[in-house]
């Protein structure tokens, strides 16, 4: 799985969608909604053991892109590659609802530490559909952009997952359930990613093409 794009959804410009491609996501992530670029550096099931990182492909392929670093008892910093340095330089994901078929998302609560405060925020990731029926209705695009930006991306055989996030009131979150964790939310953007073939698979494909074999994906 390789990261093709970032599309950063700006509710205060009209309803902008900002295309911004893996090669240039390092030069570009200053441009885009802060809590975007946070919700990419937290919002996902890794794990590190010493220099190995692992976790589902689009995980990897997510947290790659940003350039930060997981440390020891999941704590996350930034990068300033590329950008500014980012305020707070510290994220602790605190609670990991893992992604679920059925309900076709995962979720983190995180606490922002910065030198003066604290806060908690929540980050959603999943199926944009699914992610749209989560955000309030202020904070959600326009149905009609939505589907057309996904048409874009999907008709190139891309996989697309969104973003939303919110910020929690309480400072005790250990108590809440998913449910309430995972609603009221504002929408981010969209992640873009492709699924590379395998080495070996393109020369296999040719010789079933020479043997006459129709091939089909499923």
């Amino acid at each position: 799985m390789t990261m093709k794009a970032v599309v950063s959804y700006d509710k205060q410009s009209s309803q902008v969608w900002q295309r911004i491609s893996a090669e240039n996501f390092p030069q570009r992530s200053a441009t885009i909604d802060k809590q975007l670029l946070v919700g990419m550096g937290t919002c996902h099931e890794l794990s590190v053991s010493g220099s190995n990182r692992s976790g589902p492909a689009e995980d990897k392929a997510m947290f790659e892109l940003t350039g930060w670093v997981v440390m020891k008892d999941s704590i996350v910093t930034p990068s300033s590659v590329g950008q500014e340095a980012l305020e707070p330089d510290c994220y602790t994901i605190l609670t990991q609802n893992p992604f679920e078929s059925g309900l076709k998302r995962m979720s983190v609560i995180v606490r922002a530490d910065a030198e003066t405060k604290s806060e908690h925020l929540v980050f959603v990731k999943g199926a944009p559909e699914v992610i749209c029926s989560l955000c309030r209705r202020s904070g959600q695009p326009k149905s009609d952009k939505l589907k057309q930006e996904l048409s874009y991306w999907t008709k190139q055989g891309c996989r697309v997952l969104a973003l939303a996030w919110k910020r929690l009131k309480t400072k005790s979150p250990a108590g809440l359930k998913r449910v309430q964790v995972e609603r009221n939310l504002k929408f981010l953007g969209l992640l873009v990613m492709t699924s590379d073939l395998k080495e070996m698979t393109e020369p296999v494909i040719s010789e079933l093409h020479d043997a006459s074999i129709r091939t089909v994906m499923v």
